[in-house]
């Protein structure tokens, strides 16, 4: 009898750990608002942390005048679509994946719209757009 109780007690201790682990995650990322956050701009092109206002103002007017004023206006929503593929990149919960990648196509699609064509920024989002739609599709089978 008394080595069965080890073994009980390592199971218990799995399960907590397992269930602790799991609201962590889920509560981490539940609660993220829209706009990447603090921890999140470090995994985003130099360009985002500044244009999401993290920059200096002479960083800010350089950026504006490498990539052009178009790009440079609507660049925030391109930092959002790649902040929504790296959330849902370790994100286990289906329909909050689901969303983030819907997130993303919605981002990439407003600067689509608004960036000109020939610019190489505008065949990164091409690209990004398409990725998301391949994984939503993958992920609503």
């Amino acid at each position: 009898m008394p080595a069965r109780r080890p073994k009980a007690i390592r199971l218990l201790l799995a399960t907590l750990f397992l269930a602790v682990a799991t609201a962590t995650h889920a509560q981490r990322h539940a609660q993220r608002p829209f706009a990447p956050q603090p921890d999140e701009i470090p995994a985003l092109p130099e360009a985002c942390r500044v244009r999401l206002d993290h920059g200096t103002k002479a960083e800010w007017q350089a950026w504006q005048a490498k990539l052009g004023r178009p790009i440079w206006d609507h660049l925030h929503h391109f930092c959002y679509a790649m902040n929504f593929m790296n959330r849902q990149a370790t994100e286990l919960h289906r329909p909050t994946r689901r969303n983030q990648l819907q997130q993303a196509i919605n981002n990439y699609n407003y600067v689509l719209t608004y960036w000109p064509k020939d610019h190489p920024l505008y065949v990164e989002a091409v690209g990004g757009k398409a990725r998301a739609e391949i994984l939503l599709q993958m992920l609503q089978r």
